[in-house]
C-alpha cells in the first residue's frame, strides 16, 4: 500500500518540480525516514544508528530503480508494488533460509544488495541519464 503514496502520489508531483533522477533521491530520502519508527522498535540503538545511513542508501537506489520502470511503464505503479513486495518478502526469506551453520549479517546482506543497486543504477544512468526513462511531453 506505501506505492500508492510514494508512486501513485508524491513521484508525479516530484517530477513536475524536478528531474526524475532528484525526485527519486528526494523519494528515497523521504522513504527511509517513514520507516524510522519501525527500525527504532525491531533494533537496538547502536545498531539503528549504523545501520540507518546503508538503508537509506538502498531507498534511494531502490527508488532510482523504481522511478525508471515507472517512467518506461508510462506512470504505471505496478511495477513499485511488485518490487516493494519482492524486497519485503525476501528479507523474510532470508530468516526462513539461514542455517545455524549460515547465518547471514545484516551488513553483509545489505552491503551487497548495494552494491549489486549501485551498479544498476550507474547502467540506467549511463543509458538513460537524470531523465530516468521520462519522455517528453508535448
Amino acid at each position: 500500500m506505501e506505492e500508492i503514496g510514494w508512486r501513485g502520489f508524491a513521484l508525479p508531483r516530484l517530477q513536475i518540480q524536478f528531474t526524475p533522477l532528484k525526485s527519486s533521491i528526494i523519494l528515497g530520502v523521504m522513504w527511509s525516514l517513514w520507516h524510522i519508527p519501525v527500525k527504532l522498535v525491531f533494533s537496538p540503538w547502536t545498531y539503528f544508528l549504523s545501520f540507518y545511513f546503508i538503508f537509506t542508501l538502498m531507498c534511494i537506489l531502490y527508488s532510482i530503480v523504481i522511478t525508471y520502470f515507472y517512467n518506461r511503464l508510462g506512470g504505471s505503479i505496478l511495477i513499485g508494488v511488485a518490487f516493494h513486495g519482492l524486497m519485503n518478502d525476501s528479507t523474510g526469506l532470508k530468516t526462513i533460509f539461514n542455517a545455524d551453520s549460515l547465518v547471514i549479517n545484516d551488513f553483509v546482506d545489505t552491503g551487497l544488495l548495494a552494491v549489486i543497486f549501485m551498479a544498476v543504477v550507474f547502467v540506467i544512468l549511463y543509458k538513460e541519464g537524470p531523465m530516468l526513462g521520462k519522455r517528453e511531453t508535448k
